[in-house]
């Protein structure tokens, strides 16, 4: 087994990336390993179960608190998170847990967090309805579309 360089993960991310990965699933893993890996015996290894073992292994919990940041590229602009790991007490308003979530801060949520104990737990900010949903992928969508707007290549279709 050759373990993936530089060149291969920051491909790896490229793809995931423009397939609007937001967390990794062990279908994704085994569907994205070609850029990941170089030789055809390793992906092999890698497909399936071990995909999903290999999820497992790199999950790890981010510790609770002010210590994330992200920048984008080398010149953007640093944007510091607090990392969320419990669920807090009803009616928190520490800043630092579920519950005592302000619209001030950013969060990075750094474990699982079961909110099953909160009745009628409802995300802040978002409304719930299926026409809610449908406006915000709608708008994601045209806004993604915009992005990559240079390589994308219509033609006029003739009537």
């Amino acid at each position: 087994f050759k373990s993936p360089g530089v060149a291969e993960t920051l491909d790896w991310a490229s793809a995931l990336t423009e397939l609007d990965a937001v967390a990794l699933d062990p279908a994704q893993v085994s569907d994205t390993l070609g850029v990941l890996l170089k030789y055809q015996d390793d992906i092999s290894k890698m497909q399936g179960t071990r995909a999903a073992e290999l999820i497992d292994q790199v999950r790890s919990d981010l510790k609770a608190g002010a210590n994330f940041s992200t920048k984008l590229g080398s010149s953007g602009a640093t944007v510091n998170y607090t990392v969320i790991t419990a669920l807090g007490a009803t009616g928190s308003t520490t800043g630092t847990d579920l519950q005592g979530m302000t619209i001030t801060q950013n969060y990075a949520l750094g474990s699982n967090i079961d909110a099953a104990p909160i009745p009628n737990f409802r995300p802040i900010a978002f409304d719930t309805t299926a026409e809610s949903w449908i406006n915000q992928q709608t708008q994601y969508d045209l806004w993604h579309a915009e992005q990559h707007r240079k390589h994308l290549h219509v033609m006029k279709l003739a009537a």
